[in-house]
């Protein structure tokens, strides 16, 4: 089973980082695999096999299955490193760690997404069930099940028995095109860069450049610090992130907001939500939170209000939910 792990990981990376390089000629970077017990721990490195490797914060670290953090790993569990070379240091991108649980209780799978139902999904022929606790991540960030598309390129870990599977965690790998709301961090002679997307986000002749309030404006328009919505496609030719879209937005940070919506994600770890109608938003309970309508009481689907304010251009902090409870009428008889 770890052979099989192994071998599933070494194809993903080949299959993940080879669009993310911004340059125009894609490379691959320098592949391994570490495997075996962890002799030595540090605050940001794991020792296996007397190779250092760096633990990042988009590294990904799972312990049976589990999410965990830095602190619960332990010297003497065995691992599996799937790491990449950058600046001639081991980087960690996925670290499977096992301990009291055999690997051969859980599967680690990649491949393209070809069906998704609602409580499922199709990679390489298998189907892999989706509930409630299954963990999606997009770029490092914990997203909705409605972010997933056909044709994403995604790596799947979790639990099977007797041909059941189910996901634990699935990332998504590739998108060949998504939305963003963030901030601009850097600008360039023809590319921008934006918070929490580490890549160049080039900009074309097609590129539509857009400002709430004053319609189209050129990249010299743009400024570090505003915040946008860019509409991102992958070129499989090039490798590169191209913006079809940018619209610069006229956003306040701590403006009242009331929005109604479907839930469609659930995060009882981070106290966060999302709804359908507006999935580049993450809704937040506050810390102070006094409404009647708990977290743990809500289902997927249900249709609620949320009465908050905006902390930044993708958050809404959470002051008060009402719940609505529709009854769609009986449809009659031909």
């Amino acid at each position: 089973m770890r052979k099989l792990i192994i071998f599933v990981l070494v194809m993903l990376l080949l299959a993940t980082l080879a669009p993310l390089m911004a340059e125009a000629k894609v490379t691959l970077p320098k592949i391994d695999v570490i495997k075996g017990n962890i002799t030595a721990i540090s605050t940001n490195t794991i020792t296996i096999d007397k190779k250092v490797i760096t633990i990042r914060d988009d590294t990904v670290l799972r312990l049976n299955g589990k999410q965990i953090t830095m602190n619960d790993i332990k010297v003497g569990m065995y691992a599996i490193a799937m790491c990449e070379t950058i600046d001639k240091n081991l980087v960690a991108r996925l670290v499977l760690l096992f301990s009291g649980e055999t690997p051969s209780k859980t599967f680690t799978l990649s491949g393209i997404v070809t069906s998704i139902t609602q409580n499922a999904i199709v990679v390489s022929g298998k189907t892999i069930l989706v509930n409630n606790v299954t963990k999606i991540r997009l770029r490092g960030k914990l997203v909705s099940f409605s972010e997933l598309k056909v044709y994403d390129t995604v790596i799947v870990h979790g639990t099977f028995s007797q041909d059941v599977y189910v996901a634990k965690e699935i990332l998504i790998i590739r998108q060949k095109e998504f939305e963003i709301r963030t901030y601009i961090t850097e600008i360039g002679s023809n590319f921008v860069k934006v918070k929490d997307f580490d890549y160049q986000i080039f900009i074309d002749e097609k590129t539509s450049i857009k400002k709430i309030g004053k319609g189209t404006i050129a990249l010299g328009d743009l400024k570090v610090g505003d915040p946008v919505q860019i509409h991102i496609r992958l070129d499989s030719t090039t490798g590169n992130y191209i913006a079809t879209s940018i619209v610069v937005l006229s956003f306040k940070p701590n403006t009242a907001v009331a929005i109604a919506g479907t839930v469609s994600f659930i995060d009882l770890e981070t106290k966060t939500i999302k709804l359908t109608e507006v999935p580049l938003l993450t809704f937040k309970f506050s810390e102070d939170y006094k409404g009647k309508v708990k977290i743990e009481d809500l289902n997927i689907g249900d249709k609620i209000l949320i009465l908050g304010k905006y902390t930044d251009v993708s958050t809404v902090e959470i002051s008060n939910i009402i719940r609505f409870k529709i009854k769609f009428p009986t449809p009659k008889k031909p």
